[in-house]
């Protein structure tokens, strides 16, 4: 038998949730690129076709935020040892941000 309270008080949150508006929510929070602030498409099969990835290294530190395909590109490098992405580094070992270079540590 069908709980309604809880069927209701769940259709109550969909309603206030910012998923309405498109927004795909993780925890509460509306999930955004964690470079450009973009919001994700809305369906989940659309984030993984335009090359979304959930997470990435800064060097041994998982930073649990999604980046978008473009970001992805841009900032974020594959690397194999690990088997995820990490932030690109040019042969000086600075990390590449964008179209500045920021020296590790800084």
């Amino acid at each position: 038998m069908r709980n309604t309270a809880t069927a209701q008080t769940a259709l109550d949150l969909a309603d206030a949730s910012p998923r309405r508006s498109g927004a795909v929510v993780l925890e509460g929070e509306a999930m955004k690129c964690h470079f450009c602030k973009k919001f994700p498409p809305a369906a989940f099969d659309d984030m993984c076709d335009a090359g979304w990835i959930p997470s990435f290294w800064d060097g041994e530190t998982e930073v649990d935020n999604p980046v978008c395909g473009e970001c992805c590109k841009d900032q974020l490098q594959f690397n194999v040892q690990r088997g995820g992405f990490s932030l690109k580094v040019n042969p000086l070992g600075a990390v590449v941000l964008g179209q500045s270079i920021q020296a590790k540590g800084d």
